[in-house]
């Protein structure tokens, strides 16, 4: 496991370097506004790296039986969609706010019916089952999260930090409490996100882009639901 979050961590941080060159060649520009935090056009899209490294990462603890076809298809299918409607919002060909909304609904949907909708919640003596409203409710929880994070993106370092602390909190937990192998998701998300963290530092020398904001908030939220 160690050796595969070095790899990971290691390809995600010479991918993010190559994006940069790429999006400054071909002018894919974050261009500041007067709600930017930054105050020169910076590169965006290292998210693509991220992408490609935790899908990499889940491929590989799948094939090593660490985690189930299942668990695999909820997290890559549908922040794969996610990913795609992001990318073309970086370069400007998804241009309506409406049909960006309804392409993450329709992955989060998606997300919570492989996941096999919201688990029943259970007490001391009995166990509540929020059926339908329960599913709809994570739905909206997903979509909240992928956009939660594609509005921290414009801020150095913001949007890294917090997933680093997110999962590493999550991973040391899941290791401890249970005896599932989902910790080893979330390290390598961490993995993924910590390759991109130099490139991050003030002044941030590239964004994720909403390809990458919106992937890993979407992420989280869906590993959470699978973990429950």
């Amino acid at each position: 496991m160690t050796l595969l979050i070095l790899v990971i961590a290691a390809t995600s941080f010479a991918l993010t370097s190559v994006i940069r060159k790429l999006a400054i060649k071909n002018n894919h520009l974050d261009i500041p506004n007067e709600r930017s935090s930054h105050t020169s056009p910076t590169p965006r899209g290292a998210g693509l790296a991220i992408v490609a490294t935790f899908v990499f990462g889940l491929i590989a603890l799948f094939v090593d039986d660490k985690i189930s076809g299942r668990v695999l298809l909820t997290l890559t299918a549908p922040g794969l969609i996610v990913a795609l409607i992001g990318r073309l919002d970086d370069l400007g060909r998804v241009t309506s706010a409406k049909w960006r909304l309804i392409g993450h609904f329709v992955s989060a949907t998606l997300a919570v019916w492989l996941a096999g909708g919201l688990p029943a919640l259970p007490l001391t003596e009995s166990i509540i089952d929020f059926g339908v409203a329960g599913d709809i409710a994570a739905v909206i929880y997903l979509v909240w999260m992928l956009n939660l994070f594609n509005f921290m993106d414009g801020i150095d370092l913001i949007t890294g930090t917090q997933t680093l602390t997110t999962c590493v909190a999550a991973a040391v937990l899941l290791r401890v409490i249970t005896d599932s192998d989902l910790w080893m998701v979330v390290a390598v998300l961490a993995a993924a996100v910590f390759g991109f963290i130099y490139f991050n530092l003030p002044p941030a020398k590239i964004f994720l882009g909403d390809v990458g904001s919106g992937f890993i908030g979407f992420t989280i939220g869906a590993i959470s639901l699978v973990v429950a």
